[in-house]
């Protein structure tokens, strides 16, 4: 989910149109409206939370109604051209779904500091810290983006989310923090599929960028 939220920001940054732009803005928020639900659904597999049954439904639910909404006007309505490129204006949804998304990082965090705090043995406590870590790191990074999605010309810092999210994969896997061997995957199976949703943005730019009709993508980066 977060790879899409990158080849969004890398399309539409290259894009040359503003309408198609806003085509793209809202394709890709079709998937990254469940990153709430997932986000949540993950902490408690992680803390071994499993009595609050109605949450994590309840946020998957929440997040398919918005699904629809992200192809209207009350989620993006516009785009507006920036010094980097275009990024999309929200509407009244997106900003019910950048109020939810605020809980749930509270949720989250609280959830995290009480981890590291209440770990028993040094293997939970360092879980605890590359997550609560990476989170905040993350979460700040992706806050960032709210300036110019409200029209400041600011330099969206939602572009470096992957560095935070590679930290974490790594002292997930380096400590086996998720026992993903346990499930019958080796060790070289989850690196190399999060090398792959990490080039995906990248990769996919390219490949828009040849194949698809002239002037729909700047030339060039120096072309805007």
């Amino acid at each position: 989910l977060q790879a899409f939220m990158n080849l969004d920001i890398t399309l539409i940054t290259i894009c040359s149109s503003g309408k198609v732009a806003l085509s793209i803005s809202r394709f890709d928020n079709m998937f990254y409206v469940f990153i709430i639900p997932v986000g949540v659904h993950f902490i408690h597999k992680v803390a071994g939370i499993h009595d609050r049954k109605k949450l994590v439904p309840g946020l998957y639910l929440f997040s398919l109604a918005l699904v629809f909404f992200t192809q209207t006007d009350y989620f993006y309505y516009d785009v507006k051209k920036h010094f980097f490129g275009f990024f999309s204006q929200g509407g009244p949804a997106f900003q019910i779904f950048g109020f939810v998304g605020f809980l749930a990082t509270i949720y989250i965090a609280r959830i995290l500091w009480r981890m590291f705090k209440n770990a028993t043995n040094p293997g939970q406590r360092v879980k605890a810290q590359f997550l609560l870590y990476g989170f905040f790191a993350n979460a700040a990074l992706t806050f960032g983006n709210i300036f110019p999605i409200l029209g400041f010309e600011v330099y969206p810092s939602g572009n470096f989310g992957f560095i935070p999210m590679v930290l974490m994969a790594y002292g997930l896997l380096q400590h086996d923090l998720l026992d993903v061997t346990k499930e019958g995957l080796s060790k070289d199976f989850i690196p190399r599929l999060l090398i792959l949703f990490v080039w995906f943005p990248l990769i996919s730019s390219i490949i828009l960028w040849l194949i698809t009709r002239q002037n729909l993508f700047y030339p060039n980066l120096y072309g805007r």
